[in-house]
């Protein structure tokens, strides 16, 4: 309780994106809320306990409950949330997308441009609907070493004009992506660009995921002008070098 003669400030609020399987919506949280009470505030909308959950920014796991959302929202106001397999059916709050993307195996692809750029974690071995918000998506393939901080991390970027699913699967041990068509042949899919991250040269020391946020940002801008205008990888490749 406040002392006696002085007043309690009303908490600032923040409008905070969350994201899940391509389809969003919006929660009003505290400015200093934690990861944990984020977890709640998806529990009271959705029905899904906060132990269930589990939320990442800019591809990053957010696995301490009590660090607080502040300095992230100085970045993006975006979250990317992940469901167990059986909270599948809480899809009917953000509406169903048109579009069914397969993986053999875990990645993440991303969506969207500069301002509206998305993240989103692909299951192993199912089939998500997801709302993709151009004709073109990248695809995080061929991650080289396993420990954080010093993996590379290639990405694709794909241009799907026709209706129809996407399947991602390894073939001959080789990442391939793949359109169905709706009552057609599948179509193997050529990559329009790519782009490579190299964690290794911002890595002088372990990182948490805000600092790794803090590194990665410059090289998703430049990844999701590519995939909302178009650009040529030498035209950006400096500017995200420097």
């Amino acid at each position: 309780m406040p002392l006696p003669g002085t007043t309690t400030s009303p908490a600032v609020m923040e409008t905070i994106n969350i994201v899940s399987k391509g389809d969003e919506f919006d929660l009003d949280v505290a400015a200093t809320a934690t990861i944990e009470e984020l977890k709640e505030a998806i529990d009271a909308k959705m029905g899904v306990d906060p132990s269930d959950q589990q939320l990442y920014f800019l591809g990053f796991p957010l696995a301490e409950p009590e660090m607080q959302i502040t300095d992230f929202l100085e970045m993006s106001k975006t979250f990317n949330l992940v469901l167990p397999e059986e909270d599948d059916d809480k899809s009917f709050l953000f509406g169903r997308s048109p579009r069914g993307i397969a993986s053999d195996k875990e990645m993440f692809l991303i969506t969207g441009g500069r301002l509206n750029f998305t993240s989103i974690l692909l299951r192993a071995n199912s089939e998500e609907w997801i709302k993709l918000k151009s004709n073109r998506f990248g695809v995080v393939q061929d991650i080289e070493g396993e420990t954080s901080g010093s993996r590379i991390f290639q990405v694709r970027i794909y241009e799907v004009k026709e209706k129809g699913s996407i399947s991602l699967r390894t073939v001959d041990g080789t990442n391939k992506v793949f359109l169905v068509p709706e009552g057609g042949e599948e179509k193997s899919l050529t990559p329009v660009d790519t782009k490579k991250y190299d964690e290794s040269m911002n890595a002088s020391k372990k990182l948490g995921p805000l600092d790794h946020a803090k590194k990665i940002l410059p090289f998703l801008n430049t990844l999701a002008k590519l995939i909302s205008a178009g650009c040529n990888v030498a035209d950006t490749h400096a500017a995200f070098q420097n």
